[in-house]
């Protein structure tokens, strides 16, 4: 059969159909984001209110000062900014008023957007460094991860086909596991561990049809696996949506719980795959 990363057709169950971050196809998706990004960046904050066309000048862009940070830690947006973690859900610097974006992409570069200015968290020199445009922004980063070779996740035997992909895989400290981001039908999100080949929820559940909204953060420098379980799970998983460390499938432990349905989160000090 076809590996996964192939196009897939099929209706997955309608406990899948629920809250989505991204709601096209893979082959859509960069033509719609730039078409979504060039036209926000034309309207936000800039926007003249009499028809005419805005003006493409603006105030200098300025870097914005942060405190010291540590090499690793998550970025988590809520209603009214963003919150900047350690790797242990310490709170360690609020940031009003700014959000994430691209935060769907393959984990790398933190970008936060204010307005119609992007920026670049830049950890070593604690600042957020503005991109000289909407276009570097979007180039900073890899939407999905080429040529993943890893074999369906586990499913109902009754289903004999998939629509989804693999969008990133991130292999541990070791190097014994990988942290994989599984992108369902309409873009749902599912991580999972996968361990000698053989995919697995990192929620423990025994196929993904049964798995909260899940995305892999990164792992940290001990091996800790950072998966961000979505708000408003519409399978109504009991567990608290937010940043929680897995060691391995199941348990997991709540770090930071969040609150909103539009809540997202980025991690920062991982490695990009291929880097």
């Amino acid at each position: 059969g076809s590996h996964a990363n192939q196009s897939l057709r099929a209706h997955v169950s309608h406990c899948k159909e629920r809250v989505l971050e991204v709601p096209v196809t893979k082959k859509l998706l960069t033509s719609v984001v730039v078409a979504a990004l060039f036209a926000g960046c034309a309207t936000a904050g800039n926007g003249a209110s009499d028809g005419t066309t805005p003006s493409t000048s603006g105030p200098a862009r300025v870097a914005i000062e942060l405190p010291p940070l540590p090499p690793q830690g998550v970025v988590v947006q809520e209603e009214g900014g963003l919150t900047f973690l350690d790797v242990d859900g310490g709170v360690l610097y609020p940031l009003e008023d700014h959000r994430l974006y691209y935060q769907w992409t393959v984990p790398g570069p933190v970008i936060v957007r204010r307005k119609g200015t992007f920026y670049l968290l830049d950890v070593p020199r604690h600042i957020l460094e503005p991109f000289e445009s909407p276009e570097a922004a979007f180039a900073a980063t890899s939407q999905f991860q080429d040529d993943l070779d890893l074999p369906l996740p586990p499913h109902p035997a009754a289903v004999t086909d998939l629509s989804g992909f693999w969008a990133y895989a991130l292999p541990s400290p070791d190097g014994r596991e990988l942290l994989a981001q599984w992108s369902g039908e309409c873009e749902v999100p599912t991580a999972f561990f996968v361990v000698d080949g053989v995919p697995e929820p990192v929620t423990g559940e025994r196929t993904f049809f049964e798995s909260p909204n899940s995305r892999s953060l990164g792992w940290t420098a001990r091996g800790d696996a950072l998966v961000f379980l979505l708000p408003d799970d519409a399978c109504g998983d009991k567990r608290k949506p937010g940043i929680y460390a897995f060691r391995g499938p199941g348990g997991g432990e709540l770090l930071y719980p969040v609150q909103g349905i539009h809540s997202s989160a980025r991690m920062w000090g991982v490695e990009a795959p291929g880097t």
